[in-house]
């Protein structure tokens, strides 16, 4: 449930997935020292908009360490984070072997549609890879918009429930030669 991404609060902000200001976004791998920025960024989407509700997913959300050491986790400029998911670990709910799964994509409110969320999905997308792959639900409409403008395709052969909530799945193969080196497997 990627929860956050290309959302806003302003209904005219959900209607266009493409940024009104693009601005320069470093983002890096987060630490255990990140933890507790991960864990605020994470808190203020997740839970702070709603999106997660049942005591258990919002535990697993908040255990930024445990994903930090066991995924990789990226942070674009201490305003949004991401974590990426290799099968066999759990985390990874529709990759196959050789994808590369995002999970938890946010980015803090005030920080959206300045090209927070693409440059996170970029830097995940110039890993090596055969596809990069995400889940997201149904009334994610910012999400959905955001990751088709990225080129990202619906694949409804993916698609799962939990907690009674469908998630819709979509992939991206990301171009030959584009490949990053800062990637661990889980």
């Amino acid at each position: 449930m990627e929860r956050g991404a290309g959302q806003s609060t302003a209904t005219q902000r959900q209607s266009d997935p493409h940024p009104t200001t693009i601005r320069h976004v470093h983002v890096r791998r987060a630490t255990l020292r990140d933890a507790d920025l991960v864990r605020h960024i994470t808190r203020a989407v997740y839970v702070g908009e709603g999106w997660a509700t049942t005591p258990a997913y919002i535990q697993e959300l908040l255990d930024v360490e445990r994903r930090i050491v066991e995924n990789t986790v990226l942070l674009a400029d201490a305003v949004g984070t991401l974590a990426i998911a290799v099968p066999p670990h759990p985390s990874a709910h529709v990759a196959k072997p050789g994808e590369i799964e995002v999970r938890m994509l946010c980015v803090l409110p005030d920080a959206r549609r300045v090209g927070v969320a693409q440059a996170l999905m970029k830097q995940v997308e110039a890993l090596p890879a055969s596809r990069v792959v995400l889940s997201t639900e149904q009334k994610m409409t910012g999400a959905q918009k955001l990751y088709e403008a990225l080129g990202y395709e619906r694949t409804p052969e993916r698609d799962w429930f939990i907690h009674g909530e469908k998630l819709l799945t979509y992939a991206k193969q990301p171009v030959p030669g584009t490949g990053a080196s800062d990637h661990r497997e889980g």
